[in-house]
């Protein structure tokens, strides 16, 4: 009952918060030129072949069966709306998963 029609400042969290926002909010668009790519050498990642084998393989394995299953819906829906641009959702959802397990030498993510 001790704040009847009382109006409350934020708190110096909120503003914190807010600032963090702000600022993530400028830089990202700083972040994705091109130019910030172009400084890192291309073919960095690589991984233990054993993590690759035991955990990355496998998680592979789960994103390829769940592109498979919103695929179905996702060409469905392409197919009837823009059916010249059905490689881009098979591109995102089916081959970039089987291409991650199959294609990719081991070691290599």
């Amino acid at each position: 009952m001790g704040s009847k029609g009382r109006i409350t400042r934020p708190g110096r969290g909120s503003r914190v918060l807010a600032t963090l926002l702000a600022t993530c909010l400028l830089t990202t668009p700083a972040l994705a030129s091109n130019d910030f790519e172009a400084g890192f050498p291309e073919e960095t990642a690589t991984s233990h072949p054993a993590v690759d084998i035991l955990l990355l393989r496998p998680l592979g394995l789960v994103a390829l069966a769940s592109g498979v299953s919103l695929f179905v819906p996702a060409g469905a829906i392409t197919l009837l709306t823009r059916p010249t641009e059905i490689e881009e959702p098979y591109e995102l959802l089916v081959a970039g998963p089987a291409r991650y397990v199959w294609v990719d030498p081991i070691g290599g993510h």
